[in-house]
């Protein structure tokens, strides 16, 4: 479960920090 966890919170950020490097 933490596993789990902790790797859905990393894709999560990965994505936010992809879009706000696409926007700029």
């Amino acid at each position: 479960m933490a596993m789990y966890t902790q790797n859905e919170a990393i894709v999560n950020y990965g994505i936010q920090y992809l879009t706000v490097v696409l926007c700029f």
